[in-house]
């Protein structure tokens, strides 16, 4: 072979690695963040997709419309609709939870969300990337502090290892407000209340009833 030969196959060689390389780089796997992904409540899952779905419907069960100051609840996030995971694929899904005040918790001994310290969101562990549902904690504000808002974020994933438009996410926020919210009265605060009504109610009944009607002498 002459040197122009080995030239031309040297530089076959060369460019037969550098397009297995770059290859490598821009194909990302859907393990690349099977540990959960904070940040995504704003713009959505675009990594899998750039297009928010309408058929991925996520849903918050556990948030009551009205909170307890510093009462800890516990979260249930399921989703409906979505990516149908492939034949033996490991990968389900995935999903981060923000809270515009209070703090969200891990449940004691749960090895499928963790919370993010820098962020203060919740989200998947690798475990938990196997699962389509998850429970979550929230403590809610020391004091009243308004409406809190929950974000969530949820991705379906089809488990074939690509990042790609296979894959579908959609979003959805929900809101609480003090128990004391507006002046008006939560329900257990409405029934004592109620219940002093009629408590006075029944004294002063009795007492007309002790001393009898007042007749007026003229």
């Amino acid at each position: 072979m002459g040197p122009t030969g080995r030239v031309a196959r040297v530089l076959l060689v060369a460019t037969a690695i550098f397009s297995m390389a770059c290859g490598a780089l821009l194909v990302p796997t859907a393990s690349s963040h099977s540990a959960g992904i904070t940040g995504q409540t704003r713009n959505g899952c675009t990594c899998h997709n750039a297009t928010e779905s309408t058929a991925v419907v996520p849903a918050i069960s556990g948030l009551p419309g009205l909170y307890e100051a510093g009462r800890t609840y516990t979260l249930r996030i399921t989703v409906e609709g979505g990516t149908t995971p492939g034949a033996g694929a490991v990968a389900q899904g995935g999903f981060d939870l923000k809270a515009s005040a209070g703090a969200l918790l891990v449940p004691e001994g749960s090895s499928a969300v963790r919370v993010d310290p820098a962020t203060g969101e919740a989200t998947h562990t690798p475990e938990g990337n196997r699962a389509r549902n998850w429970t979550v904690q929230w403590r809610a504000p020391g004091k009243d502090t308004g409406v809190v808002t929950l974000t969530l974020a949820v991705n379906t994933v089809n488990g074939d290892g690509v990042q790609m438009p296979g894959d579908s996410w959609g979003r959805a926020a929900l809101t609480t407000e003090p128990s004391t919210a507006g002046g008006v009265l939560d329900v257990p605060s409405f029934w004592k209340v109620l219940g002093v009504a009629v408590a006075v109610c029944v004294v002063v009944g009795a007492l007309v009833a002790v001393r009898g009607p007042r007749i007026s002498r003229k």
